[in-house]
């Protein structure tokens, strides 16, 4: 009897030993198939200006949350990194999460 169990861990071991290498090697696959892509896309469209279409009036508008929880020495240069956005229409929402420093009197 402990021998049948002994095998059937050793074919179970093994079994599962396979199942996450495949799953690892697809994975990377996936990761390595989606890195090209995006050098690819990056190579082909090097020279194409963005700009104007984030800046069309036919754009969509953009809403920007951003959570400050106790970030009062950087809030202030977090929002006006936020408002030097160039989108066309776009709103900057700043979320003051209960912060226990003085992020939101920093911030008025």
């Amino acid at each position: 009897m402990t021998e049948l169990l002994q095998i059937l861990t050793a074919v179970l071991s093994s079994i599962i030993i396979v199942y996450f290498i495949s799953a690892n090697l697809i994975q990377f696959g996936m990761f390595a198939w989606s890195f090209a892509a995006v050098v690819d896309y990056m190579r082909r469209n090097r020279e194409v200006n963005f700009r104007p279409v984030v800046q069309s009036d036919f754009a969509t508008p953009v809403s920007v949350i951003a959570p400050a929880y106790n970030e009062g020495p950087i809030i202030v240069a977090s929002v006006h990194s936020l408002l030097r956005l160039e989108y066309a229409t776009f709103e900057v929402v700043v979320v003051n999460d209960g912060s226990k420093d003085n992020t939101l009197s920093i911030l008025v």
